[in-house]
């Protein structure tokens, strides 16, 4: 199986490719290249990315055990993350750190409220869950039989009145959820999801509960004090009044011909472009429109337009990752 690019850092045919991946693929394929080829990656934290993460720990903290969590609980998970993530990053600066400890007292009011609005009808009779950020790696077979895997985790699976249903977690600064509903049949992770599912439990799940989860909008002004700040942003999230802005909760259902259709006519096509471009038979170019979006700068922009190496990080090669791999399973090894 043909390879044209160098595989330090990843393999298409050995190592696969996420959802990720084939969304930056689609955007552009120089920062695919160096990405994923290059091993690249930004070493600037994103606040807003952080936030989708506490957010994505701890629903799948709780929802695992199958309980009903207090504010104790909450808070207790809150406090071992943010701990970590502070052990974890310790080479921030002191705008950071700020910031940072902003999205965490942010999340923490969100979340709370969250579970407070949500308790009785995600536990007990309502709802089991099965799954909560399961790793899962699907072997895709081409039509001559070679074949490459796709690679994903899961928000949640759960089950209700006894048919399987996805949780897909979503954390937005804006939402338009007219438009996520009338495109749910276009998104990658999401058919990807349901593909999955159906493929791994022999069963057509129902459909997917889209958990929508609001970030704060809220600006740090020069009259504000990191207390009034946070009191400001509380006041708001607990207003009974703004319980639909921040949190939505859509339920769309599925068919097992829907599944099917979209992977003959998108996932299918978009594959066989990945592999054309992997083997060297489609151009490689850099998309000039990518590198500006309405969003700002791509994350890989000044290595492309300034080769500012410095900015940036490199991924583990793969030896490497086999390496720590390997550590890894003699340390379970020794201890068994």
């Amino acid at each position: 199986m043909k390879n044209v690019f160098p595989t330090k850092y990843w393999d298409f045919w050995q190592d696969g490719i996420s959802v990720s991946f084939l969304n930056l693929f689609l955007e552009d394929k120089e920062q695919t290249r160096l990405a994923y080829v290059e091993g690249y990656r930004s070493q600037y934290i994103k606040p807003a990315i952080e936030f989708g993460e506490i957010c994505h720990w701890l629903l799948a903290s709780i929802y695992k055990t199958n309980k009903r969590p207090g504010s104790k609980r909450v808070k207790s998970l809150l406090r071992k993350y943010e701990k970590t993530w502070f052990v974890t990053h310790r080479l921030l600066s002191e705008k950071q750190r700020i910031e940072m400890n902003r999205i965490f007292a942010q999340a923490e009011i969100v979340l709370l409220k969250y579970f407070e609005y949500f308790n009785g009808e995600d536990f007990g009779r309502y709802k089991i869950w099965i799954d909560c950020e399961r790793y899962f790696r699907l072997a895709y077979r081409y039509p001559d039989g070679a074949k490459t895997y796709i690679k994903g985790i899961f928000d949640g699976v759960f089950e209700k009145k006894k048919k399987l249903w996805l949780l897909e977690t979503k954390t937005k600064g804006q939402i338009d959820l007219v438009t996520i509903i009338e495109t749910l049949k276009f998104d990658l992770q999401t058919m990807l999801y349901f593909y999955h599912l159906y493929k791994l439990k022999h069963q057509t799940p129902a459909g997917i509960l889209y958990n929508i989860i609001r970030r704060p909008g809220h600006k740090f002004t020069q009259k504000d004090t990191e207390k009034s700040f946070i009191d400001r942003v509380a006041k708001d999230v607990n207003n009974p009044k703004n319980k639909s802005h921040y949190f939505m909760r859509p339920e769309m259902y599925m068919t097992l011909s829907e599944i099917k259709d979209w992977k003959r006519d998108q996932l299918d096509p978009i594959m066989q472009e990945v592999r054309l471009w992997i083997e060297g038979v489609s151009p490689h170019y850099i998309k000039p429109n990518a590198l500006v979006t309405k969003w700002g700068r791509c994350d890989l922009y000044q290595l492309i337009v300034n080769d500012r190496v410095a900015l940036y990080k490199r991924n583990k090669t793969r030896k490497q990752k086999e390496e720590i791999n390997d550590r890894k399973k003699k340390k379970i090894q020794r201890k068994k």
